[in-house]
């Protein structure tokens, strides 16, 4: 079970990246990123070059983890769970870091007012800058994380939710997330 287990979360943790939606994962789908970011939020010349550095710092962490960048890559989805496996079998704990890390960059690079929660508005807009359009799915995580009684998220929450979705080791968390990715459509 748990092979089978983490298999499915690095079958999603890919999907998610997967942002042209072409089943590779290269640089094109960070530059896509990139100009989707630009777009949705639109950030002033002060703001921009912080978003990119910390976007830039998402997609190296979640497509390389701990190696050295190669941009030169295009990584199907057998080489993404081949190197996630080897990877998780050595250091896990490790590994589970770099992506709860890696996702915090992603968040912060979304999180405009800088408070560290999220309303639904959003968690909306920063899945949508990661070409996660569905509304149904964006809704289904963002109630799966629960918001506050103040309809938010935290940033620590999203990432923690984010990473046990995507390279956790809770079978319980893992059978709920997958009912929830189910009823979004995304399995």
């Amino acid at each position: 079970m748990a092979d089978d287990m983490m298999l499915q979360k690095w079958t999603i943790a890919f999907k998610l990246l997967d942002f042209n939606k072409n089943d590779v994962l290269s640089i094109d789908d960070r530059e896509a990123c990139k100009r989707s970011f630009r777009e949705i939020y639109q950030p002033d010349d002060t703001h921009s070059p912080v978003m990119m550095s910390h976007i830039d710092n998402f997609w190296a962490k979640s497509m390389f983890l701990t190696n050295e960048p190669d941009w030169s890559k295009i990584i199907q989805l057998d080489d993404f769970i081949s190197s996630r496996r080897k990877a998780y079998e050595q250091d896990g704990k490790a590994v589970r870091n770099t992506i709860h890390q890696a996702t915090m960059s992603f968040i912060s690079a979304g999180d405009i007012s800088g408070t560290g929660r999220l309303s639904f508005d959003e968690f909306k807009k920063l899945h949508e800058a990661l070409n996660q359009k569905d509304e149904k799915f964006i809704k289904i995580m963002f109630d799966a994380i629960g918001p506050d009684a103040d309809g938010r998220v935290s940033n620590v929450q999203i990432s923690d939710f984010y990473t046990e979705l995507t390279m956790g080791a809770d079978s319980t968390k893992h059978k709920q997330y997958l009912a929830a990715l189910a009823a979004a459509g995304f399995m």
